[in-house]
Formats: structure tokens, sequence, C-alpha cells
């Protein structure tokens, strides 16, 4: 057994997260900033855009439909990435393509 304080060891694992008292009135009183008020109505959207879609749309498809649609201004794609990683919300992946011919085998 490690005798060291790797975040990997479970003996820090199990204690609850304590603040100072300064830090824990600072984090509790501390006013939302801009960036997480617009994450929220920028996640908003693309749930209704993803859902509009069937579900199918991956980031670069919401990426383009929300920054179309203007209502935000211009919304980085790694943003929406972010916050498409951060709600769950994934597209469909492509199915894998199979060769339609098999090559002949080196003895034929």
């Amino acid at each position: 057994m490690s005798s060291g304080s790797s975040p990997s060891s479970g003996r820090y694992s199990k204690r609850p997260r304590r603040y100072p008292l300064r830090r824990h009135y600072a984090l509790t009183s501390r006013p939302e900033s801009a960036r997480s008020i617009r994450d929220k109505l920028v996640i908003r959207a693309l749930r209704r855009i993803f859902e509009d879609n069937y579900s199918c749309y991956g980031a670069r498809m919401l990426w383009a439909e929300i920054n179309r649609e203007d209502t935000f201004g211009h919304v980085a794609r790694c943003t929406v990435e972010r916050l498409m990683a951060a709600d769950g919300l994934a597209g469909i992946r492509r199915r894998k393509k199979r060769p339609s011919a098999r090559s002949a085998e080196a003895g034929e």
C-alpha cells in the first residue's frame, strides 16, 4: 500500500470537502458569473434544437444551427462541445463502412 497523498488513494476520498469560513461565504454570496448565465440560455437552446432534430445532431450541426439562428451572437464550437458534454447530449454515431469486396488471398 502506498503512503502517498495522491488523489487515487482511498483515504482522502471519503472526507467531506471543508473550506475555510471566509471562502465558504465568498462562494455562497458571490453573484452568478456572466458565463454561467449565458451557458444556461445556450444549453436551453441547444436542447431545443437537439430535440427538434430527432436527437441526431452532433456538435458540428448544433454549432452551425445555433449560429444560424443568431439569437446569442457567435457561439464558439468548443463552447457547444463543452455544454453538450456537461448536459449529456450526444449525436448519433456513423456506422463503420465495410469493404464491399474481399481481396484475393496470397495463395490464390
